[in-house]
């Protein structure tokens, strides 16, 4: 038992609405031959040259960079601050090791 196609469902809050489409089209009603992605799975250039065998870190600054901890920083910084402990800082590279 299906949906009738091109039936619209609103949600909970009056804005939010989705419709039924035909299986194989995205919502652009192209088919399925043109939203299949062709490239193959493996690491970036940009990765491969990035990332050491012998140290695991390496990997994960290709995914937190300086931005995200320093933020992280700021966060655990205020969270200390919240909870009573005064001149509580903590070093960048406590962080990154």
């Amino acid at each position: 038992m299906g949906h009738p196609f091109d039936m619209e469902y609103v949600g909970k809050d009056i804005e939010t609405k989705w419709t039924v489409i035909e299986s194989g089209r995205d919502a652009s009603r192209r088919f399925g031959s043109h939203i299949v992605l062709r490239e193959q799975p493996c690491p970036t250039p940009h990765a491969t040259r990035s990332v050491s065998e012998d140290k695991v870190s390496s990997a994960w600054r290709l995914f937190i960079d300086d931005s995200i901890l320093r933020h992280i920083k700021r966060c655990t910084e205020a969270e200390a601050a919240r909870a009573g402990e005064q001149n509580w800082s903590l070093a960048i590279e406590e962080l990154d090791a």
